[in-house]
Parts: structure tokens; sequence; C-alpha cells
């Protein structure tokens, strides 16, 4: 593909930076507005979800109104839910770092999800200058399947901590517990949609590792160095670092909006 020089829209984040310059394309740019591209992801069952969270905040707000909850939060109480809640998202956030890290550790007794081997006959089909699409294909799959591990992993810890900051912010005041409701019922309606596209990076892995080692090494493109293969196999496994890094700050991001919602409230009680 042509090199061309990538211009982010504001906001994009990084996993979507990294693909592009990986892939050296620039990331399609949407017309319209935010609310319009959230719309056509929302499917009916989205929709009715969308629906029944409306229904529970009225319920929430007649509670209050009867006298049943409080906006009145106790200051102290705030600041103790703040203060584990941040420390929830580090602990969790450096345990999936960690994993990662691990995971590219040359010990194998280190960490549960490892890098795989590389295949033989394709490390030497590569200095010989005899690669063909089949044993590119083959050679990469294993490390789409080490990334799709690592999203799994990544995935349930992330959810778990996200469930923890919830009930921490459904206990402290009526008003987060409304956005709890909504959060739930958005992530509930995007869920297939945000799947469908944490899946496609394993795709692009494998694309990109084509793209890294179907074409000779040499700095005159002609030669196949045994170091200028080492040096592609380290790009590929920073780059291969770099996206997985980048993937868990995308899926930390709701979860830090969740806390910054409880920061908020609780600086405006002060």
């Amino acid at each position: 593909m042509s090199q061309n020089s990538s211009r982010f829209m504001p906001g994009s984040s990084r996993l979507v930076r990294s693909l592009s310059e990986m892939l050296q394309v620039e990331p399609q740019t949407h017309p319209e507005n935010f609310s319009e591209r959230l719309s056509k992801k929302i499917d009916f069952s989205g929709s009715v979800k969308l629906s029944d969270a409306q229904g529970m905040i009225r319920m929430i707000d007649r509670r209050v109104d009867a006298g049943l909850l409080s906006n009145d939060s106790d200051e102290l109480a705030g600041q103790e839910a703040l203060e584990k809640s941040q420390q929830a998202f580090v602990r969790v956030r450096k345990a999936i770092s960690q994993s990662i890290e691990s995971g590219f550790d040359p010990d194998k007794s280190v960490g549960r999800i490892k890098l795989p081997e590389w295949d033989e006959a394709f490390i030497s089909a590569m200095r010989e200058g005899q690669v063909d699409d089949k044993l590119l294909a083959k050679a990469a799959e294993p490390f789409s399947k080490f990334y799709r591990a690592q999203q799994s992993d990544m995935s349930a810890k992330v959810q778990g901590l996200r469930v923890y900051i919830s009930e921490v912010l459904e206990k402290h005041s009526p008003e987060l517990a409304k956005l709890v409701v909504l959060d739930k019922a958005l992530d509930e309606a995007l869920s297939v949609a945000a799947r469908k596209q944490f899946l496609c990076v394993p795709t692009l892995l494998a694309t990109y590792f084509r793209e890294s080692f179907e074409r000779p090494a040499g700095k005159n493109a002609d030669l196949f160095e045994t170091c200028a293969l080492d040096e592609n196999i380290k790009a590929f496994l920073a780059a291969l670092k770099r996206l997985l890094m980048a993937e868990l700050e995308a899926r930390l991001q709701l979860v830090l909006g969740l806390i910054e919602a409880l920061n908020e409230t609780v600086q405006s009680a002060n």
C-alpha cells in the first residue's frame, strides 16, 4: 500500500490510529454527527433495551419523589467510594498490562497466555526467498490466536471492573444510579457492534503480518538477510504489543467515564 500521512479525527482512539499507521491507510471520516452514527449501530432489540432503561430511570425518580431515595450523599462516604473505585481501576489496568507484558517474556514459565513459537518452515522459506501465501497464512494464524486469547482475558477483567464500579455508583446516589442504568442499556444495545469491531483487529493483524513478510527483507529489496529478518520480526512483535495496549486503553474508556462521573459528583458536594 502507498504510504500516506495519516490525519486523524479529534477523539479517534489510539487503537484506530495504531491500526491506520500499521496498514498505512487513513482512517475513515464520518460526515454524519455522533448521534446519527450511534443510531445506526442500534438494532430493534437494542432500542427495546434503551426503552426499558427509560422506564427504570423514571422509577428511580419516583422513588426519590416518594422519599424512598435521597439525593443527599455523605461527603466522607463519597470520597471513600471514589478512592476505592480509582484503586480498583489502577489494580485491574496494572494486572492486564502485566499479563500482556508476560506474554512477550522469553521465559515461558512467566504468564499464562504466551507468544507462539515461530514456524520453522516459514523462517527457512523467508531466508531462502521462497515464501508463498499459504506459508504466510499458516505463520500468521498463531499470532492472531494469541491476540484473541489476550482479548478474551482483557474483556473478562474489564467487565468485572465495570460491574464493580457500577455497583459503587448505584449505592452512592440516585443520579449516578440512573447513569448506571443508561450505561448498561447502551452496553447491551451496542455489544454486538462493539464485539464485531474488536474481532476485526486479529484479522487486520494477520494482514499486517502478511505485508511485513511477503516481500524481501534486505536493504535493496532483493536480499534475504538474517539480520533484516530479525528486524522485521522485532518490528512485528512491537506492533503486536502496541495494539494490545491500545485496545486495553479503548476498553477502559467507558469504565473511566463512570469513575469521572463519580468524581464530579463528589467534588461538587465539597
